[in-house]
């Protein structure tokens, strides 16, 4: 039974629709398959590093581990028990803490027993600057999602069923050694409960003050962060997590029920980070091996009707794994045969773009004639892609 669970097919997952004039570029380094055998050392630490975990589950190296396309996050008892603590669960964390606005978004299957599976933000912060009195200081902190596949009905039964997201602002006053958080969340159903299959979940950070949820590819909420400190109350960078570990809301799960390897385990099939940039402009950083889009062209209905003389103009997407062409064909079509009156090319930079090519006809067009464009995505000599609109372009 497990093992059907574990080879289910992936949901291909993209970015929304991007705004017209940019594109959604991947994050080489926020990124990642988990293919091979070990954990990528140059994007990943399997430890937190200034977290030794809740208390009764500590954080072990030992706990991560990547087989079969899966990272996966292994909870148990300890050997040993260490102080407070007596169990473990595990902890995976960017090497780097330099996430900023994009979108995020991992595809995982939850362990059932009553630890969490998680994947979210945190860090940035520092002095808040613009307040009167020195002293106070703020922390950042973006939850994506927080679930417990074993939570019992009695307990949160909504951990086991949904995505659970959260925005932090945390707070420390002039003179007070304890920090607040001021949080602002979302939640919503799922199709099934987090132990039972792998979803997709996902925040869009657009700026400072605002976010953006979906779960499984849909949009469910926006939340606006509490600014009542700061007006702009997460502006830096941070780091990213996935990690299992204990809650003081609940009991913690039973030394019999860490020894079940069929439900003790979190699966992580991917994390995929991108990063907004202009349409024209290249990316900064690696480019991602893997290929993430189904390549795709998509054209807007063209106007009917043009104004004499001006540029006709064309909105289109795309998804693109790698630098590729686009080709506009202008033809006129008498019912039998296509004859091609123009035809234009222009780059395609790797990502999922939005833009607007304007036209120029090398033709005066006839009225009550019929036309056709053809906008083709290349590789090469190689279409990837086309498609075709028909239009009468009189001119008006």
């Amino acid at each position: 039974m497990l093992g059907c669970l574990l080879v289910s097919l992936s949901l291909d997952a993209i970015p929304p629709e991007p705004p017209t004039g940019m594109r959604w570029v991947i994050q080489e380094q926020y990124s990642d398959e988990f293919e091979g055998n070990k954990l990528d050392s140059r994007k990943w630490s399997n430890f937190h590093p200034r977290w030794k975990g809740r208390a009764p589950a500590m954080f072990v190296k030992e706990a991560v581990s990547v087989k079969d396309g899966l990272m996966r996050i292994k909870n148990g008892v300890l050997k040993k028990p260490d102080g407070p603590y007596t169990l473990y669960g595990g902890a995976v964390t960017s090497k780097t803490d330099g996430a900023h606005f994009g979108y995020y978004e991992c595809r995982f299957k939850a362990s059932r027993v009553k630890m969490s599976t998680t994947f979210w933000m945190s860090g940035g912060g520092g002095d808040v600057l613009d307040t009167e009195v020195e002293g106070d200081t703020y922390r950042q902190e973006l939850d994506i999602q927080e679930c417990v596949g074993g939570s019992l009905d009695s307990e949160s039964p909504g951990f086991r069923k949904q995505m659970h997201a959260n925005t932090h602002f945390w707070y420390t006053a002039p003179g007070e050694k304890s920090r607040v958080s001021y949080p602002r969340g979302a939640v919503t159903d799922l199709s099934s409960e987090v132990w039972e299959d792998f979803h997709t979940y996902a925040a869009w950070w657009v700026d400072g003050t605002y976010v953006r949820f979906y779960a499984d590819n849909e949009f469910y909420e926006a939340v606006h962060i509490y600014n009542e400190v700061m007006d702009v109350p997460m502006p830096d960078p941070m780091q990213i997590n996935m990690v299992t570990e204990t809650y003081n809301w609940q009991p913690p799960p039973t030394a019999e029920e860490l020894a079940d390897d069929s439900t003790n385990t979190s699966y992580y099939d991917w994390i995929r980070s991108y990063s907004l940039v202009p349409l024209m402009e290249k990316a900064k950083g690696k480019s991602y091996p893997h290929a993430v889009y189904e390549e795709e062209i998509v054209i807007e209905p063209v106007p009917a009707e043009y104004a004499k003389g001006q540029p006709l103009k064309l909105d289109f997407a795309y998804k693109a794994n790698g630098e590729r062409k686009i080709r506009i064909d202008v033809f006129r079509w008498d019912g039998k045969k296509k004859k091609f009156l123009q035809k234009e090319e222009f780059s395609a930079l790797r990502g999922y773009g939005k833009g607007t090519k304007e036209l120029e006809l090398d033709f005066k067009p006839k009225p009550n004639e019929a036309y056709g464009i053809r906008v083709s995505l290349r590789d090469g000599q190689e279409v990837l892609d086309s498609v075709i609109e028909s239009v009468k372009l009189d001119p008006k």
